[in-house]
């Protein structure tokens, strides 16, 4: 089957790979595909964005590891999904316990597949929304990746510093929890400087002119004293006498 693709001056060329043949015509473009192949390219950009060279995606099935060992431990369900796209990795897990067997220590999810362990420089966490059937009170968990594969489970109390690892203690055969989350994926570096530097601010600049001093008015170097009672200075007629 080929396909003509008029009018699309942009397009400059494509490049061949499985399943896909082109020419590199500006315009007019052909392309020819094989249905029984699938095209593969080495990378998709979109605009003036970065390239998109990886995706894909697969299931898997997850478990808990008590101090590194799962002996004795059974499920009702287990589902693991994983996507790579770019630079992230997104992952979903479903899971229920019906026996927590015997082993004792720090708990950790397995089954994770390597492509999905994360990125190995530096750590990163998930927040678990749902989970139940453990001994936990007014606390969030977390799953903590280190970075070397290891997806350990972690207990904080909200405004606490920091978070404690879970241990098989705090798992009952009843546990049920759901994990969703995005994280760097396990190609991915990043660069963390050892120190930061703050910017300095300018205070802002003063007026160009302060508006006069407020002088209060000086008190009187007397005291004023104001009498209650009303003085009447009219003066007295004189005395004319009396007739006899």
């Amino acid at each position: 089957m080929s396909r003509s693709l008029s009018g699309l001056s942009s397009i400059k060329s494509i490049t061949a790979g499985t399943g896909i043949t082109a020419s590199s015509t500006p315009d007019g473009t052909t392309i020819a595909t094989n249905p029984s192949a699938t095209p593969t390219f080495a990378g998709i950009t979109f605009g003036t964005g970065s390239t998109l060279n990886t995706y894909t995606y697969g299931s898997f099935t997850p478990g808990i590891a008590f101090g590194g060992s799962s002996t004795g431990i059974t499920y009702s369900t287990q589902i693991g999904y994983y996507t790579w796209i770019g630079p992230m990795t997104f992952l979903q897990v479903w899971l229920t316990l019906t026996a927590k067997g015997s082993q004792t220590g720090t708990a950790t999810i397995t089954g994770i597949p390597t492509i999905a362990i994360g990125n190995n420089s530096l750590q990163q966490t998930i927040m678990l929304p749902s989970i139940s059937g453990v001994s936990l009170t007014g606390k969030l968990v977390y799953i903590l990746l280190d970075g070397g594969g290891n997806f350990t489970f972690y207990q904080i109390t909200p405004g606490s510093g920091s978070g404690t690892a879970m241990t098989n203690s705090t798992f009952s055969s009843t546990t049920t929890f759901t994990l969703n989350g995005a994280y760097l994926g396990t190609s991915q570096s990043i660069s963390i400087p050892s120190t930061i530097s703050l910017r300095s601010v300018a205070p802002p600049p003063l007026p160009k002119s302060l508006p006069p001093p407020i002088v209060s008015p000086p008190s009187p170097s007397s005291p004023v004293v104001i009498s209650p009672f009303k003085i009447d200075e009219t003066p007295e007629p004189e005395d004319e006498g009396w007739d006899d």
